[in-house]
């Protein structure tokens, strides 16, 4: 049933997860837009009033602690005080009971500029609102009640600039004309606040006027219990405003019990320099033992330590505001000189490679003479034969020049194809990373190699042979001359073998004295050609050794129990040369005899004559063994 003024309908309601009745009125829309909009600043919203008492101060004027602190009653008051510069006029406004009054005193400043006014008023009356719900817990709160609901300041006194003239006009927005500045600024700072930081450090950029961030350089320094933390140090570059508190989101984050969400900040001031602001926190904020009150700057100088709430932790701060100018500076100084220009840009240089032999600096020169303006020529040498290591690091001062290096790709130098890329960023006057990491590896190789042959050729020994110490010397001097690796490999065994001939000496020794019988030990067995040197010295000095050895007859025996016990140690040399044997009989075998190479171990009939096949027949029955005496018995009692 239709209504009288609307009309009945169903609709389907998510949340009752039916359908509901509704009554389509008229008016709802016009009572909807009523009930998301704020005109009146007055009563419960009397808050967002420029006429409302709430202490705030001037932006970047009297902020920090002592006497440089002023606080105007209202925002109106601060609105007009910022008319002008001359103190008296401040002092007379900021005395003024009613903020009408102060007001009607502003429209007479001293050297108020009407037409620039407006534009500077919008970023000073931001800069108000921001600050009157920064240190205003219970408005801030308030304003954040308010929603997402239109902020439109209707007045009746014509004022068509910060709000909206009751009665008409033209202009959009409310019920007469107007550009609504206020409304607007206030859903903006209330949009900001709902973000937590953000409006903090628009805050904090506006009130204390905040340095251009490139010009910003901090160094933090901190120390608990008297002792520094490296660990916990921190730079800031580009930075002016550092946030501390429990929240990641902070520059600073102190997980300490005793912190607040947004604890504290430093701004870099353009006016005063560093600044310390507690931000309220319940717990404050110290400066050299001293508690500061919320929202008042207090100068830092390089000697200040502070604190945050009872956390044993100590910051001190190092401040450079001129960052910015050291850089530029810098930079003048490597447009000004080239080969710095071009160590900064990797870019500008080339990486000439498959360079001939005789190659000088004065080649290089001429073969890039027509490319452009060749800064520097960087030819490595090799640090024994001082002789070029066939490539060369080029540096241009254009990227054209570098551009018309690349073409020569390819094109001859003193009967070599020069190869040329550009080179890289890592790649530095020795030829690049990657040839310094082998030389590293190579030098590595070297020095495992000198401690293997140290390892094995002690400095003092107690061979009877004397030849320790020549063998370090020389094994050493073929390391540093850079000989083979079978060359330094035949040292050391040659060393070994030695220290095997001694050991075997001191047992034979020990074991005589003692009256036990000799036994060889098979882990310390002597290679062939130990035993050939020790044969000969035994020829030379009669078939005895002095120093603990015995005659050759018993030394005799002794190899034949050891060859008989089937273990017997040969050389490396030795060993390769048998298996070379092995693998050559083999062959030979497979090519009288004709193997299948195919692993099935058959003879192919079809390579093999018939003067092979009947040898292979006969050795087959030659290797065929005779029937057993017991099973011939077997044979001739079965019928």
């Amino acid at each position: 049933m239709a209504g009288l003024d609307g009309v009945d309908r169903r609709v389907f309601d998510p949340d009752k997860r039916g359908s509901v009745r509704i009554l389509d009125d008229p008016g709802a829309a016009a009572r909807r837009l009523v009930c998301s909009r704020i005109t009146a600043f007055t009563g419960e919203h009397e808050f967002l009033s420029t006429l409302s008492k709430s202490r705030v101060v001037l932006p970047g004027e009297g902020v920090i602690e002592g006497d440089k602190f002023v606080v105007y009653p209202t925002v109106e008051h601060a609105l007009q005080a910022a008319k002008s510069t001359d103190s008296e006029y401040r002092l007379a406004i900021l005395v003024c009971k009613d903020p009408l009054e102060a007001k009607r005193r502003g429209a007479k400043a001293p050297g108020w500029d009407k037409e620039g006014w407006k534009t500077k008023s919008l970023a000073v009356m931001e800069a108000l609102l921001r600050d009157k719900f920064r240190r205003h817990k219970g408005l801030r709160a308030q304003l954040l009640a308010t929603g997402t609901k239109n902020l439109i300041y209707e007045n009746e006194h014509n004022d068509q600039f910060w709000g909206i003239c009751k009665g008409g006009g033209k202009g959009g927005g409310g019920s007469g004309g107007g550009h609504n500045h206020l409304g607007l600024l206030l859903e903006k700072v209330r949009a900001d606040e709902k973000e937590g930081l953000l409006a903090i450090l628009f805050w904090a950029k506006q009130i204390f006027r905040a340095l251009p961030d490139a010009k910003v350089h901090v160094d933090m320094s901190v120390m608990r219990d008297g002792a520094p933390l490296p660990e916990a140090d921190l730079s800031f570059d580009r930075k002016s405003i550092i946030t501390f508190g429990k929240l990641a989101e902070n520059d600073v984050p102190v997980a300490h019990p005793s912190t607040s969400r947004f604890h504290a900040l430093i701004v870099a001031s353009e006016p005063y320099g560093p600044l310390l602001i507690d931000l309220e926190a319940a717990n404050g904020t110290f400066l050299d033992e001293r508690r500061l009150e919320p929202f008042k700057g207090a100068l830092l100088t390089p000697t200040s330590i502070a604190a945050l709430g009872t956390s044993t932790r100590r910051y001190t701060f190092t401040f450079d505001l001129f960052a910015d100018a050291k850089r530029s500076l810098a930079m003048y100084e490597i447009l000004d000189n080239p080969l710095k220009l071009a160590a900064a840009r990797p870019e500008l240089g080339v990486f000439v490679n498959n360079l001939p032999k005789d190659v000088t600096e004065e080649m290089v020169l001429d073969f890039f003479s027509e490319c452009g303006t060749v800064l520097s020529v960087s030819l490595p040498r090799h640090k024994t034969t001082k002789e070029p290591r066939g490539f060369a690091i080029v540096l241009f001062g254009t990227e054209a020049a570098v551009v018309a290096a690349l073409k020569l790709d390819r094109d001859p130098m003193g009967g070599s194809e020069v190869r040329v890329k550009r080179r890289k960023k890592e790649e530095g006057g020795a030829g690049g990373a990657g040839r310094g990491k082998v030389s590293e590896d190579g030098g590595k190789r070297k020095e495992e190699q000198r401690r293997n042959v140290d390892h094995y050729c002690p400095s003092s020994s107690s061979s009877s042979l004397g030849g320790g110490g020549e063998l370090k010397t020389t094994a050493a001097a073929a390391v540093a001359a850079g000989t083979s690796g079978a060359d330094r490999s035949r040292d050391t065994n040659k060393h070994m073998h030695h220290r095997d001939e001694e050991y075997q000496g001191r047992e034979r020794g020990r074991q005589r004295e003692e009256g036990e019988p000799y036994r060889r030990s098979r882990s310390r067995s002597l290679s062939s050609s130990g035993r050939g040197r020790r044969k000969r010295e035994e020829e030379e000095e009669g078939g005895t050794v002095e120093g603990g050895r015995w005659d050759a007859r018993r030394r005799h025996s002794s190899r034949s129990r050891s060859r008989e016990g089937g273990y017997r140690r040969l050389s490396p040399r030795r060993e390769m040369e048998r298996d070379d044997r092995s693998r050559e009989r083999g062959r030979e075998r497979e090519r009288d005899r004709g193997y299948d190479r195919g692993g099935t171990g058959k003879m192919r009939r079809d390579n093999c004559s018939s003067s092979s096949r009947s040898r292979d027949r006969s050795r087959r029955s030659d290797r065929r063994s005779p029937t057993p005496p017991r099973r011939r018995a077997e044979r001739s009692r079965s019928p």
